[in-house]
């Protein structure tokens, strides 16, 4: 089944969790849309580029499958030396990144909604909870994420900061698109607010998931910017898992609430 793009969302919309939700209504246009078509080198926006290892195959534009249109992006990576990424950190990844896009950085007092699609493969093997993938980053320069969403055992959690996590979706489903919604209030102060709203594409409603309140961004300096794909930050280390690891995206936005 083809699902409606969710590009955004009524910044009223205030439910409480477990509730059914039919539509998530069209507000603002897009700081950020990315929808993979067509399939050449203009696809991405201005200053969204990839941080991609040596690996040829770590980072593609696939005809099947996509959410919505013919193409999605396919990101892959596995135990090997092609797959580390040449910075000085040298870590498994395999990223699309925004550093380069004034206008998706996050500072004090923003309220942004994040959409995108997400598939795991049909054959993605669930590696073991302390070897985590790391597909959604709110990233800063020069230092840790002030935010992350992370695939961890079964499940899909948020991490925020150096110590709160909230488990998103549990028992993860492969081979199936999810539509994930996150609408956020940013602020370093305990005003702070994250709603959570997802479905997979056999599902007509999306569902309000995992409220957290608190914190949302780091007191710390350094640009702001997203990244997605897959990143291994204990390169295979920890990992039970002798496959790659091989994931799909489609329609990423980003909309001001």
């Amino acid at each position: 089944m083809r699902a409606t793009s969710i590009l955004a969302a009524a910044a009223s919309l205030l439910v409480p969790s477990c509730t059914s939700v039919q539509s998530l209504p069209r507000k603002n246009i897009p700081f950020l849309s990315i929808d993979f078509e067509p399939k050449n080198p203009g696809y991405l926006p201005n200053g969204v580029d990839t941080d991609s290892p040596p690996a040829p195959e770590a980072i593609t534009i696939v005809e099947t499958p996509a959410r919505q249109g013919p193409y999605s992006t396919r990101i892959m990576v596995k135990n090997a030396p092609e797959y580390i990424f040449a910075d000085k950190v040298r870590k498994i990844r395999a990223e699309y990144t925004t550093r380069k896009n004034p206008n998706t950085s996050f500072r004090e007092g923003d309220k942004r909604r994040y959409n995108f699609s997400l598939m795991l493969s049909s054959d993605w093997i669930f590696d073991a909870p302390s070897s985590i993938d790391i597909v959604w980053q709110f990233k800063r320069t020069a230092s840790k994420p002030d935010m992350f969403i992370a695939i961890k055992g079964h499940d899909l959690v948020l991490r925020i900061g150096n110590s709160s996590q909230v488990k998103l979706i549990a028992n993860l489903r492969t081979g199936t698109w999810m539509d994930l919604s996150l609408v956020v209030n940013l602020t370093s102060s305990n005003a702070g607010k994250i709603e959570f709203f997802y479905r997979y594409e056999d599902q007509e409603e999306y569902r309000a998931g995992s409220t957290y309140t608190g914190a949302t961004l780091a007191n710390r300096q350094g640009e702001t910017y997203l990244k997605w794909g897959i990143y291994k930050p204990d390169n295979y280390q920890r990992s039970i898992s002798l496959g790659p690891h091989i994931l799909f995206f489609d329609n990423i936005s980003v909309v001001r609430e």
